[in-house]
């Protein structure tokens, strides 16, 4: 699978399936294969392209600034290296902000939007934040020591309760594939650092034009969900799904459900662009 150069970085992405494409954008130190159970549920006629960003996964992780313009950059060097034209975008937590700034810049480049476990941006006025001891978790210095530690508590905030009660094994497996592939901490650093955006992006949503579908926990920590229904309310002609008894990784708790909901969104809409044209 290929890589494609944005000024000296590389960063890489995997398609897989031919046919109406779908861009799946992960967020803070998400790897792309956390899409693997997803990209099971699309059907043949839908392209879906896996990016992982700057200072994650298989991408390049420099100690350089990063921003939500830079995320934008990446993403559109491969498109263009895919030659895709125009695409549906997801973007889940992180992977939200990045979409919503990728629009901004590019919109010709976007048929509809899917916003998930997301906000506006962490320096956004708009944007409500998470508790001061979700915080403090997400800026404390991980070292080979304390890694592990980390982990498990950012999943006791990360996840709803009773999944973790429920699904141990899938716990203990998701702790064991972070401490085999540890993220850099000055990548982590630098992407959750992009998450306090310069450029808010609530002002951005009344200008978005093309179908977009808002996803939520209704248990979120992270992101809480008056963030869903303030991008429900500004976004002209949103919609709205709101997943119960779900946390911040309601598209791992809830997979089966998540997937049916953008696959029913992504059918109408691309459907109905079809036959506008």
């Amino acid at each position: 699978m290929p890589y494609v150069n944005n000024n000296g970085i590389n960063i890489y992405y995997e398609t897989h399936g031919d046919g109406i494409p779908v861009i799946l954008l992960l967020g803070l130190g998400g790897s792309m294969r956390a899409w693997d159970c997803q990209i099971q549920d699309f059907p043949n006629n839908y392209k879906v392209i896996l990016i992982d960003n700057r200072g994650a996964g298989q991408s390049d992780k420099p100690d350089t600034e990063y921003n939500l313009e830079i995320f934008a950059e990446d993403i559109k060097c491969v498109l263009d290296d895919a030659k895709i034209k125009k695409a549906n975008m997801l973007g889940l937590s992180m992977g939200g902000f990045i979409a919503q700034r990728f629009y901004s810049l590019y919109p010709e480049m976007i048929s509809s939007l899917i916003l998930g476990c997301t906000g506006m941006g962490l320096n956004d006025p708009a944007n409500k934040k998470f508790s001061i001891d979700v915080e403090k978790l997400l800026h404390k210095e991980r070292t080979e020591d304390n890694h592990e530690q980390i982990i498990k508590s950012m999943h006791k905030h990360f996840f709803y309760p009773k999944f973790r009660e429920n699904n141990p094994e899938f716990m203990q497996a998701a702790l064991s594939n972070s401490k085999s592939q540890p993220q850099p901490f000055h990548s982590y650093k630098r992407q959750l650092m992009a998450c306090y955006a310069k450029t808010t992006l609530s002002p951005l949503l009344p200008n978005i034009k093309v179908p977009t579908l808002v996803l939520h926990g209704d248990s979120d920590e992270v992101a809480p969900i008056e963030n869903a229904f303030y991008m429900h309310k500004h976004i002209p002609n949103a919609e709205l799904e709101v997943f119960k008894e779900s946390g911040h990784m309601f598209f791992v708790e809830k997979q089966q459900e998540f997937s049916k909901t953008i696959l029913d969104f992504l059918h109408k809409h691309n459907n109905c662009n079809a036959m506008a044209v």
